[in-house]
């Protein structure tokens, strides 16, 4: 599923 994908792209850039 692409918006898992997202959601864990979000997440990275969130911990930066």
């Amino acid at each position: 599923d692409s918006f898992d994908r997202a959601k864990k792209w979000v997440e990275e850039l969130r911990q930066q």
